[in-house]
């Protein structure tokens, strides 16, 4: 995208109106600004992503249908990286149905290279890992969702901070309507050295 390109979706009108479909490995996108559609982006069906330097926002949604961000799903994975992703009409970030996702740092524990996303004004949670998916999340700026900072539930996991050997990598996850972070139905998470604070949930 060199920075300057822009992919519209358009209006949500079904299914398949992401404004990116990712299917296969191997994908980069990176660079663009990424508008409407059902969902920003959407990696599906075994698919692998990395997800750098964009601005995805004002996805639409069907009812309770897509309104992701980046929508992670059915047995794929995703990098996310140094993106903004915002006003979108429910999740920022979602990863759902035995999916994984690493936001915010590359590399291994003892050399993480900080990456962080800005993932704000979402019409639902900043982000939401769900139905036994697993996500690490470091070093991001979670603020000012309409739900949730963080929500896993559903036999999910979670890596909250913490995610260095060598230095400080929590999240930012402040001024969102609901909690800051939620972990429910049968989840675990590891929540460390985070900054949590002005959630209105709590």
């Amino acid at each position: 995208g060199q920075g300057t390109a822009t992919i519209n979706g358009g209006p949500a009108t079904s299914e398949d109106s992401s404004a990116i479909a990712v299917r296969g490995t191997g994908i980069t996108i990176r660079g663009f600004t990424i508008t409407g559609g059902l969902r920003g982006i959407i990696v599906s069906t075994g698919g692998e992503a990395l997800i750098d330097s964009n601005v995805i926002q004002n996805a639409n949604s069907i009812g309770d249908s897509g309104g992701q961000g980046v929508f992670v799903n059915r047995h794929s994975s995703a990098e996310i990286l140094n993106n903004i992703i915002q006003n979108n009409a429910r999740d920022g970030i979602q990863v759902n149905n035995h999916s994984y996702a690493r936001m915010g740092f590359t590399s291994i524990p003892d050399v993480r290279i900080s990456q962080p996303n800005i993932i704000q004004n979402n019409g639902v949670n900043g982000i939401n890992v769900g139905r036994s998916s697993s996500a690490q999340i470091g070093y991001n700026t979670i603020t000012k969702n309409a739900g949730t900072g963080i929500f896993v539930g559903d036999g999910s996991s979670a890596q909250i901070g913490g995610v260095s050997n060598t230095e400080p990598s929590g999240n930012t996850i402040q001024g969102n309507a609901g909690e800051g972070i939620v972990v429910r139905r049968a989840s675990q998470a590891s929540i460390t050295g985070n900054t949590i604070s002005n959630n209105t949930g709590g």
